[in-house]
Formats: C-alpha cells, structure tokens, sequence
C-alpha cells in the first residue's frame, strides 16, 4: 500500500513539473517575441492605446496610442506571427 501511494504521489508530482514546464514555454513565447513599443517621440516605454482596428489583408491590428509622458499619439501595426492555445 505504501509503494502504491509513493508511486502515485511521484506520478502526481511529475505531472505538475511538466505542467508548469510547459506553462513556463507558453509564457516565454508569449513574451519573448514582445517588442517594447516607446514613444517616437520622447522614447518613453508607456503608453495608452486610444483606437484600435483590424488591418486589412493580414492577421493582425493598428493602434493608437498616447504617449504617458509627452501626450505625443503614434500609431502602431501589430502582426500576429503565430497561434498559441489559450491559457486556461
């Protein structure tokens, strides 16, 4: 009995490294292919986004956005290069 829930618990265990093994790849790809967007104007990293709209003729979005620190707009084209399931 013993050897069966030892056996059970390092199954158990094996299971949840994976899992946050995998979570970890999702996370990193997710992130990895991010690119910091800062203002062309200032170089400031924060923004707010203010309009969004689907680009025509391919898989992906133009923003809007204002810049936090010199209230400069911009537009942005963002492409989807890649699927990823949804994190549950």
């Amino acid at each position: 009995m013993d050897e069966d829930a030892g056996a059970r618990h390092k199954a158990e265990k094996d299971a949840l490294e994976a899992a946050e093994a995998i979570d970890r790849r999702i996370r990193d790809r997710r992130t990895a292919r991010v690119p910091k967007i800062e203002c062309p104007y200032c170089s400031h990293a924060e923004s707010r986004v203010v309009n969004s709209r689907p680009a025509s003729r391919v898989d992906g979005v133009f923003r809007r956005r204002e810049c936090l620190a010199c209230h400069q707009r911009y537009t942005t084209s963002e492409i989807l290069i890649g699927k990823y399931p949804k994190a549950s």
